[in-house]
C-alpha cells in the first residue's frame, strides 16, 4: 500500500510539473505575442489606388487610326490615335480666308480715315475764305447802293429843277435833256446796284453752306474712326476664329497628357467619335494604399508613422511606406447616400476611416490599382522625433 501510495504522488508531481510548464509556455508566449503586437495597428481592409484619366477627344469625326494597346505603356506627347482631319482641314481655310478679309476691310477703313483727315482742315479753311470773301463783296455793293442812291437822288433833283427853269426859259433845252439823262443813268446804276447787293447776298449764303457743310467734317472723322474700330474688331473675331480652327485641326491628334499606362481601350479605327466621349482609361504617376481601419484603431495613428506593407498578389515580401494622411471623416460619411442617424433606430457601429498611406520604395513586380494588401502600422513611433 505505501509503495502504491508513492507511486500515485510521483505520478501527481509530475503532472503537476508538466502543468506548469504549459502554463508558463503558455503566459511567455501570449505575453511575447502581446509584446510583438504591442504598438502595432493592422487591417486587411486595404487596397492599392493611384490617379485614373480618362482620355476624351475634344473633336468629333471618324478614327483613322489607333497606335495603342491595352495596357501598353506610353510618355508624354505620344501618339495614341488620329481623326480624320478634312473638315477640320476645310474649317481652317475657310477662318484663314475671313481674315483675310477681314485684314483688307480694315486698311480700306484706315486708308478713307486717313484721306478725310488729310482733306478736311484744307476744305474747312477754304470755305471759311469764301464765306470772308462773299461778305467783303455784299459789303461792297451794298456802299455802291449807298453812293448810286445819292446820285440817283442828286440827279433826279437837278433834272427836277431844270424842268422848272425851261417852263421860264431860264434854263436851255440842251441842258434839260443832258439833266433828265443824267437822272434816268443814276437810277439805272442804282437798279444795278441793288441787283448787285442781291447776288451778293445769295454768294454768300452759299459760301456759308459751304462752310457748315465743312464743319460737319469732324462728324465723318468721327463715323470714318468708328468704321476703322469695327473693321479691328472683325480682324480680331477673324483671328479668334482662325486660331480655333487650327487648335481643332491640332485636336485631331490625341497625344498622352503624362506618362502612364492605357487601360481599358474602347477606340478603334473606323469609329465614329464625338467630342468629350470616353475612349480609354489611361493611368498615371505614382500608386498608393488606401487603408480603411477602425476609427478605435486611430487612436495613436499620426501622418509620418512608418508602415509594413503585404501585397496578396506577392506573398511572402513585405514592403516599406509611411502614413500620409488621414481622412477627415469616415468613409459612409462621404458616399453618394450619408447615413442619416437622425432618423430611424439608431445602432452605433464602429466606423471605417480611410488611411492614405505611400511607398517608400515601389516594388519591383508590377503593382495595379486594386491590389488587395495587409498594412501594419508602427502606432508606437512618435513622427515629430524623426
Amino acid at each position: 500500500m505505501s509503495d502504491q501510495q508513492g507511486a500515485g504522488g510521483k505520478g501527481s508531481s509530475r503532472r503537476r510539473l508538466i502543468l506548469s510548464v504549459v502554463l508558463a509556455v503558455i503566459v511567455i508566449g501570449g505575453g511575447l505575442l502581446w509584446w510583438l503586437g504591442h504598438g502595432k495597428e493592422d487591417t486587411d481592409d486595404a487596397f492599392t489606388e493611384g490617379n485614373v484619366v480618362d482620355l476624351r477627344p475634344l473633336v468629333g469625326g471618324t478614327v483613322l487610326a489607333v497606335h495603342i494597346t491595352d495596357n501598353q505603356q506610353v510618355k508624354k506627347g505620344d501618339v495614341l490615335a488620329e481623326i480624320d482631319p478634312a473638315d477640320y482641314l476645310i474649317a481652317r481655310d475657310t477662318a484663314q480666308a475671313s481674315e483675310l478679309s477681314a485684314e483688307a476691310a480694315l486698311v480700306k477703313a484706315q486708308a478713307n480715315l486717313s484721306l478725310i483727315e488729310i482733306t478736311t482742315d484744307a476744305s474747312l479753311a477754304e470755305a471759311q475764305h469764301n464765306v470772308d470773301v462773299a461778305e467783303a463783296s455784299l459789303a461792297q455793293t451794298k456802299a455802291d447802293v449807298t453812293a448810286a442812291s445819292a446820285v440817283a437822288g442828286q440827279t433826279a433833283r437837278d433834272a427836277k429843277r431844270y424842268q422848272e427853269l425851261s417852263v421860264t426859259s431860264a434854263a436851255s433845252k440842251q441842258k434839260l435833256d443832258s439833266a433828265d439823262a443824267d437822272a434816268r443813268s443814276a437810277a439805272a446804276r442804282l437798279v444795278a446796284a441793288n441787283s448787285a447787293v442781291k447776288a451778293g447776298e445769295a454768294q454768300v449764303a452759299v459760301a456759308r453752306a459751304q462752310l457748315r457743310s465743312a464743319q460737319t467734317s469732324e462728324q465723318q472723322i468721327a463715323l470714318a474712326q468708328a468704321e476703322v474700330k469695327a473693321a479691328q474688331a472683325q480682324v480680331k473675331s477673324s483671328k479668334a476664329a482662325l486660331d480655333k480652327a487650327e487648335l481643332d485641326l491640332q485636336r485631331t491628334t490625341i497625344t498622352a497628357p503624362e506618362d502612364g499606362v492605357i487601360t481599358n481601350r474602347q477606340i478603334n479605327p473606323g469609329d465614329v467619335v464625338s467630342a468629350g466621349q470616353k475612349v480609354s482609361a489611361f493611368v498615371v504617376g505614382t500608386p498608393w494604399v488606401v487603408a480603411n481601419f477602425k476609427e478605435t484603431q486611430l487612436t495613436d495613428m499620426r501622418p509620418g508613422q512608418p508602415v509594413e506593407i503585404e501585397i496578396d498578389a506577392y506573398p511572402g515580401k513585405k514592403y516599406a511606406g509611411h502614413v500620409d494622411s488621414i481622412q477627415r471623416g469616415s468613409g459612409p460619411y462621404f458616399s453618394l447616400l450619408p447615413p442619416e442617424n437622425a432618423t430611424g433606430n439608431f445602432v452605433k457601429v464602429v466606423q471605417r476611416v480611410p488611411v492614405k498611406i505611400v511607398f517608400d520604395e515601389l516594388p519591383e513586380q508590377p503593382l495595379g490599382l486594386g491590389f488587395s494588401v495587409a498594412p501594419v502600422v508602427d502606432v508606437s513611433v512618435d513622427p515629430q522625433r524623426k
